[in-house]
């Protein structure tokens, strides 16, 4: 009985932590430097997650993403839906050849220091993270 206790808590505590903050309580910075780097985001709803912001929105070029900024403003990355079709190469070599199992989703993440590492998820409900060059970093 307490190991649900403790369940239920840690399950509750998760949710409230990543849960949808109003625009009104994200810092002028934080919001001045999403509209900076994507002039085009329509309609931003904010979470805050790790002590950090993070911003999800549509924008004409990318679609949907989730940006995410530091308190003061500094961009971490960016988060933006990748179709399979544009994935490079070896990923999609590596999931035909190893995962046996279709991918139903991929993202795209940018961080700020330009390394870019995709996250694919597959039908068989396992993710794989693979770096800008093709090599799988989860095993």
């Amino acid at each position: 009985m307490r190991l649900f206790l403790i369940a239920i808590f840690v399950t509750v505590f998760s949710l409230t932590v990543n849960a949808q903050i109003p625009p009104a309580s994200v810092p002028l910075t934080v919001k001045s430097e999403l509209t900076r780097r994507y002039p085009d985001a329509q309609k931003p709803t904010w979470n805050k997650n790790n002590g950090n912001y993070e911003a999800n929105f549509t924008s004409k070029a990318d679609g949907p993403s989730k940006a995410v900024f530091t308190t003061f403003g500094a961009f971490v990355g960016i988060l933006t839906n990748t179709p399979v079709k544009f994935l490079p190469s070896p990923i999609t070599e590596y999931v035909k050849n190893h995962a046996h199992s279709p991918v139903i989703d991929a993202h795209k993440n940018v961080s700020v220091v330009g390394k870019i590492t995709y996250r694919i998820k597959l039908k068989n409900g396992k993710t794989l993270i693979f770096d800008q060059d093709g090599k799988c970093l989860t095993h």
